[in-house]
């Protein structure tokens, strides 16, 4: 079980756990993408049909996922964020729950579990549904809260892929534009559907549907329907704790209306504006089918910029349901609509916010008023966001007790105050980041800015710029330290603080990404065109790693990269709202093998798909022995630097968990550390089992005399796989001419800067073991430096000494060293490689 502390986790072995993985989603049912009408058509508009609809399948089908899974080991990840969305459970209606697409999940973790990841589960959501242009709840949900999706178009209470269709001032051609989805989020139907789910009862009192106000009862559905989940996770006995580690909260929560002080300006948190953007009373009243002159808006390199107006006429129609559809108050989904919600018109005007005929606002800063006695504003997070997630964590917690809680707050929210009694000691912070110019842009910028910053006003706009790649790369590190720390501002008690003490959880990153479809721009920018060469993602490449090296640094924290689709094609991407950002795409075979079958080499397993997988396939530590201070990786350079300090550590001879000498285990990946390079149909697969055996042939260093004297002095090491009949691990590949495993051809720097032991207590023993694309080590000692007996070979010095035990720094003492490992560029030294050992070695 994965046991949590300050920054970082660890396993059952006292190793620190980097989880480095990747994003794995089904937004849409099996046939339905978003830019086909099938989408919307699609949509299970009424119980008849609610049942025609699947996900079982997505995000690959079980028959597909050994494939899928090795692929994914091969590029290093070892952890799974496993988004689902609440429509995939719950389509049919209330209570009625997919009992075949749970099964599918259950089986899909058994498939992620063989493979050695941890998974922790995404209950994910965007702008609340398919049926309001993004995903996450059932269609039925939207009719629950008093609207009609099949009127958003007109009112443009959402914009919707499939329906894109050159009208309201568009030219019959024009493309969907760039990230259009996310302006959804400040549209009628967003704004109304996350208002009613987080803070119904304080703002919309009189909407009561089965004897409570649609707040609890949305909350009711949503927890049953995840609570089903878990239970038969739970059921299963042998997932939770040790494939399934934890459960995110709510992906990305939106504010809706909360804390909006005028109605009749657009927000200023509202700084991504591209089409048509409407005001949330300009909103309220096309909502209600009144023609309305909109401001239009392009996005490019600086920002925002207004591009005219535009005049959206919905001729009469609302996005509000028909009286007739409920007759009675009766749902045809089963519901009872209490008399006192009247159905036809905006339930913000029933409520007093404005008036219909006069189309005048009367109350524009009703959603800002403090519902807590003595506040002077309203906060989302502490007001409604966390009673939320009190709810959900307790559901959660009744069918998985030791379950880590990921905290997945605002985009660029400061993480919230938890009690003690609902941490549990098992919180995580998992929030989300991706370079907005790049994401927006679709490119690399030689200058960018803070925007976490500036989003939480802690710099200004020219404070937060920055030009160069390498200082944006500085930038991405500070943001993303600044992503884990609290509200410092004036009215917090902690602020002040220290920066370790200001981060409350350990942390990873939830989604971090680029997208692949870069614009054609003129090659001054150093820009690619989208369908040039299919392989060509140098570009893209720059931008991934520009974004993991904020993981880096002190900050040494956890990604999961967005996202691997199986099914991304280079004219649809994802398949999602002109999304391109799989690290995957089937149109990128450097073969002609079907990605889909199991391919015989090993080259063909690093490379179909793939797209900028220097970027994203990067050496880290997978479980290290004591604490990560500080991480670098130079991907030009392929350079791995770490910074290590070992606490005191139990006492091998009586903890269970440590009764024998662990290893540090890194990810040391072929693209970067091979001497050569992979060609296809070199080198062969001999098994997809991926659970590997530790090789007992090791490579070993005596540093003590070295680096008593020197800690700077370097020793090498020139590591070979040791070669087995039956190789165990899927990654493990060997010539199929000479029978020889390729080499990972690597230099080592130690220098150790505290934990020597004295010169008469024993020589200290660096201990190294290569299997596949794994290096481990061990800090070791035998009785006496001299009495190793090791023979010099141009593979350094195989080891056939005694026993060795495990070195354990005295009470209150620390071990600390830094480790750089970089690839050897030499070659030929089977001569050569013995004389040089035979120099550092005492």
């Amino acid at each position: 079980m994965i046991e949590l502390c300050l920054i970082q986790s660890s396993d059952e072995y006292d190793r620190t756990v980097v989880l480095r993985g990747v994003n794995l989603c089904a937004k849409n049912p099996l046939g339905h993408p978003s830019h086909d009408s099938s989408y919307h058509l699609g949509l299970p508009s009424s119980p008849d049909t609610a049942g025609q609809i699947s996900f079982v399948g997505s995000p690959f089908k079980l028959e597909d996922a050994e494939v899928h899974i090795a692929r994914l080991t091969a590029w290093g990840f070892r952890a799974v964020r496993l988004a689902i969305c609440w429509e995939a459970i719950e389509h049919e209606g209330p209570g009625k729950y997919d009992e075949e697409y749970i099964d599918y999940v259950v089986a899909l973790l058994h498939k992620l579990k063989e493979g050695g990841f941890r998974v922790f589960i995404d209950p994910h959501q965007d702008c609340w549904s398919r049926a309001s242009g993004g995903s996450g709840a059932p269609y039925w949900t939207l009719v629950a809260c008093g609207l009609d999706p099949n009127r958003f178009q007109s009112t443009q209470a959402t914009l919707a892929h499939g329906l894109w269709n050159g009208s309201d001032g568009r030219t019959k051609d024009e493309k969907w534009p760039d990230m259009i989805w996310q302006t959804n989020t400040f549209k009628l139907a967003c704004l109304t559907l996350f208002t009613l789910f987080f803070a119904g009862r304080t703002f919309a009192p009189k909407c009561i549907i089965d004897g409570i106000n649609i707040q609890d009862w949305l909350h009711e559905k949503y927890l049953n329907a995840f609570g089903r989940l878990a239970d038969r996770i739970a059921e299963d006995g042998e997932l939770n704790d040790v494939c399934v580690i934890g459960w995110d909260s709510i992906n990305e929560p939106q504010e809706g209306f909360i804390g909006n002080s005028d109605l009749s300006v657009l927000r200023e948190e509202q700084s991504f504006r591209t089409g048509p953007t409407p005001t949330a009373f300009e909103a309220l009243k096309l909502g209600m089918g009144q023609k309305q002159k909109i401001q239009k808006y392009k996005f490019g390199s600086t920002g925002s910029k207004s591009d005219g107006y535009v005049t959206v006429d919905p001729e009469g129609q609302t996005c509000w349901l028909a009286p007739e559809e409920e007759p009675g108050g009766i749902s045809k989904w089963g519901w009872k609509r209490d008399a006192g919600w009247t159905t036809g018109t905006c339930i913000w005007a029933v409520h007093g916010v404005w008036d219909i005929e006069q189309a005048t606002l009367l109350q524009p800063d009703y959603f800002s008023k403090p519902v807590i006695k003595g506040s002077e504003e309203v906060d989302f997070l502490s007001d409604y966001w966390v009673p939320h997630w009190k709810l959900w964590n307790a559901r959660i917690r009744k069918s998985h007790p030791q379950a880590i809680a990921f905290i997945n707050p605002p985009v660029f929210g400061h993480p919230p105050t938890l009690d003690e009694a609902d941490e549990n000691g098992r919180v995580c912070l998992s929030p989300h980041f991706y370079d907005g110019m790049t994401l927006i842009n679709k490119r690399l910028h030689s200058f960018n800015a803070d925007a976490v910053g500036l989003a939480r006003k802690t710099t200004s706009v020219l404070g937060g710029a920055y030009l160069g790649l390498e200082n944006i790369k500085e930038s991405m590190r500070h943001q993303f330290g600044q992503l884990t720390i609290k509200d410092t501002s004036s009215k917090n008690p902690d602020n002040g603080l220290s920066t370790d003490k200001l981060r409350s959880y350990p942390a990873v990153l939830g989604e971090i990404g680029v997208p692949f479809d870069f614009k054609k721009t003129d090659k001054l920018f150093g820009l690619i065109a989208r369908g040039g060469s299919q392989h060509n993602y140098r570009e893209q490449e720059k931008a991934m790693d520009t974004s993991l090296t904020g993981c880096d640094g002190k900050n040494a924290v956890g990604s999961f990269v967005w996202a691997y689709d199986c099914h991304n094609t280079k004219e649809k991407g994802d398949g999602w709202n002109g999304e391109d950002l799989s690290i995957f795409c089937k149109d990128d075979y450097r073969t002609k093998i079907p990605s889909m079958e199991v391919p015989r080499y090993m080259y063909d397993l690093l490379n179909i798909g793939a797209r900028a997988q220097r970027a994203f396939s990067r050496p880290y530590p997978i479980a290290l022995v004591g604490r990560l201070r500080h991480l670098d990786f130079s991907m030009d350079k392929s350079e791995l630097t770490m910074e290590v300090e070992e606490e005191t550590l139990p006492n091998p001879s009586t903890s269970t968990n440590r009764s024998s000498p662990v290893w540090t285990e890194v990810y040391l990946p072929y693209i970067h550390f091979t001497p050569f390079k992979l060609d296809a149909g070199a080198d062969e697969i001999a098994s997809l089992s991926l659970q590997p055996e530790l090789s007992q042939q090791s490579i070993v260093f005596n540093p003590s005399s070295i680096l008593a004297s020197s800690a700077s002095t370097p020793f090498s090491a020139h590591l070979i796989s040791a070669p087995e009949k039956d190789p165990p691990l899927g990654l493990e590949i060997w010539s199929a001419e000479t029978g020889a495993r390729p080499r990972i051809d690597i230099k080592v720097h130690v220098h150790l800067q505290e934990g020597l032991p004295a010169q008469s207590g024993g020589g200290l023993i660096f201990e190294m073991v290569a299997v596949g694309q794994i290096l481990k080590w061990r800090w070791v000692t035998a009785d006496k430096a001299k009495e190793v007996d090791g023979e010099q070979t141009n593979r350094g010095v195989e080891v056939n000494s005694k026993p060795v035990k495990e070195v354990v720094p005295k009470e209150g003492k620390l071990r600390k060293y830094s480790i750089k490992i970089e690839k050897w560029l030499g070659h030929g030294l089977s001569g050569g490689l013995a004389q040089k050992i035979s120099q550092i070695l005492p």
